[in-house]
């Protein structure tokens, strides 16, 4: 029997906190089945069987073979939007942002030279089998690159998450899926 696919896609924020004393392995859900909305509470085992009479569905799930990485966009505040995309798509993003980073260097070597320098403006697009990842920054419009936000849109089976990040947590997140890569090769 084939294993289920991971989800394309998932976000999570602080305000999506369930019903207290809900209990529900798998609650049912309005979203597209590609897109899973994610709330983890910090429960263990006995927690769970006090708290519904039953054994935790982590507990007794069957051991799972180690999933490919997913690439989580930390946007802002405390919502994240995780994105299962391959190693080949998460390059050309990193060398996008890279790109974005260097604009701003170019920007601030000029205006230190007294000269006003114009960038283009960074747009990345990634589509793949239903799912859609875009990314667009105008270096123009921002001060600095630890000030720049990044406009992002995820789009996966009719669900559009569109958002903005810093660019800095942006150019973080695509790191850390690299080391993430590397680590599971390593593995």
């Amino acid at each position: 029997m084939a294993s289920a696919s991971p989800p394309r896609l998932s976000f999570a924020t602080s305000l999506a906190v369930p019903a207290r004393g809900s209990c529900s392995a798998s609650p049912a859900s309005s979203l597209h089945p590609a897109v899973q909305r994610v709330w983890t509470p910090p429960v263990t085992p006995a927690v769970h069987r006090r708290r519904c009479g039953r054994a935790s569905p982590t507990a007794s799930a069957a051991p799972r073979t180690s999933a490919p990485p997913v690439l989580t966009l930390n946007t802002g505040d405390d919502t994240t939007i995780t994105v299962a995309l391959p190693v080949g798509a998460v390059a050309p993003m990193g060398a996008a942002l890279n790109a974005l980073l260097a604009s701003f260097k170019a920007v601030a070597t000029a205006a230190a030279a007294g000269k006003r320098d114009v960038q283009p403006a960074m747009e990345f697009v990634h589509e793949e089998e239903g799912l859609r990842v875009a990314l667009e920054c105008n270096p123009n419009l921002h001060a600095s690159a630890f000030k720049a936000t990044v406009y992002v849109k995820v789009a996966s089976g009719g669900v559009v998450v569109a958002t903005q990040a810093l660019l800095t947590r942006l150019v973080d997140n695509v790191k850390e899926f690299k080391a993430a890569v590397k680590a599971s090769e390593g593995a």
